[in-house]
């Protein structure tokens, strides 16, 4: 993997973005119309949220954990680093966080008190479980984590 090259393309992300908030900040300022203020409000809250995305990715480029799962600790997929150079998470912890995450609620098949089954480990992606003790039989366990109860399957199958 060549870090400089990610070096590169992180630091040009990072250029991009404090233009970004530069922009951003002059339009409020000038501010005369509530509803662009709004808008400008949210989009400097995403690029800050990316600027610090970006800083964190330079970090571990410089403290040499970068390309490493800051959850899991395995090693990111080249493609995924590739694609999202300042990504912390390989694929299954991102997919889990979000699983679990779903701004601060539970998806309704766990805010019912339920389980998923524990996952069938990977011989790539270790796994661990988040719900220890005995799981319901019930669960179809489809994406090896935290899948859905069968008798309430989506809405779109």
């Amino acid at each position: 993997m060549d870090v400089d090259a990610f070096r590169a393309d992180l630091e040009q992300h990072r250029r991009f973005r404090v233009e970004q908030l530069d922009e951003l900040t002059a339009d409020l300022w000038a501010g005369s119309d509530d509803a662009i203020d709004e808008v400008a409000s949210a989009l400097m809250a995403a690029a800050e949220t990316a600027l610090a995305d970006i800083d964190a990715a330079l970090h571990r480029i410089d403290e040499g954990s970068y390309g490493l799962c800051r959850e899991c600790g395995g090693a990111i997929a080249v493609d995924r680093l590739m694609a999202l150079p300042m990504a912390g998470l390989c694929m299954f912890c991102q997919f889990a966080q979000e699983a679990s995450g779903l701004h601060g609620e539970h998806p309704p098949w766990r805010r019912r008190g339920m389980r998923p089954a524990p996952a069938q480990p990977s011989p790539t992606v270790p796994h661990r479980s988040a719900h220890p003790g005995p799981q319901p039989r019930d669960i179809v366990d489809i994406w090896g984590y935290d899948s859905f109860p069968a008798s309430d399957p989506p809405a779109n199958w």
